[in-house]
């Protein structure tokens, strides 16, 4: 679990769609307080261990509001961890130009280090299996591994278990990475992690 104090607005940049309306900004705002405060509590506690009076003691919203928007804080976690995804698939979006595996997974790199505050909590807290889940649905990582499609038939190993094991241990060498702040640049790590697919 991270130990490291955190300030109220470093976890991620959070931004809202233009033209949103007045209200919705409102209920934006109050789930983006509500987030903010919980990843400030797992820096120091398990989410097991925190309870949503606290959570919306921190957050400066009352448990009315929190109960309008959630039943509990798994759900605040589910909804961070879904729109932080939501995010990366939007930044390879923006960067589509790149040609190449190796430069797909230099801009997915960069995107974590420029969020490695929100990455460490997440990591640190143990919610890999939800993490390795989001990752199997990004188009990109799907494509990557559908590339070794003849491989995979070659050596007769069932797609679920090679896809497993791939992601498995990219999240592996990224975590690695990402906690012990290994000095390894994007680029080298993007050429490793794009030798053992």
């Amino acid at each position: 679990m991270a130990t490291s104090k955190q300030s109220n607005n470093n976890f991620f940049d959070f931004y809202e769609e233009p033209g949103t309306k007045k209200e919705n900004r409102k209920i934006t705002q109050t789930k983006q307080s509500l987030a903010i405060a919980l990843l400030q509590l797992l820096t120091t506690k398990d989410i097991n261990s925190i309870d949503v009076s606290e959570l919306c003691k921190l957050a400066k919203i009352n448990r009315t509001t929190f109960y309008k928007h959630y039943s509990n804080i798994n759900d605040v976690l589910d909804e961070l961890i879904t729109d932080f995804f939501t995010r990366i698939k939007y930044f390879f979006t923006k960067n589509i130009h790149a040609e190449n595996t190796t430069a797909k997974v230099v801009i997915l790199l960069q995107f974590l280090k420029k969020n490695r505050t929100f990455i460490e909590v997440v990591m640190n807290n143990n919610f890999h299996d939800v993490i390795i889940n989001k990752l199997y649905e990004l188009d990109f990582v799907t494509s990557l591994l559908n590339k070794n499609l003849q491989y995979r038939k070659s050596i007769y190993v069932k797609e679920d278990y090679y896809t497993g094991f791939i992601i498995s241990g990219w999240y592996a060498v990224i975590r690695k990475r990402i906690i012990e702040r290994c000095d390894l640049d994007e680029n080298t790590l993007a050429r490793l992690l794009t030798s053992i697919y």
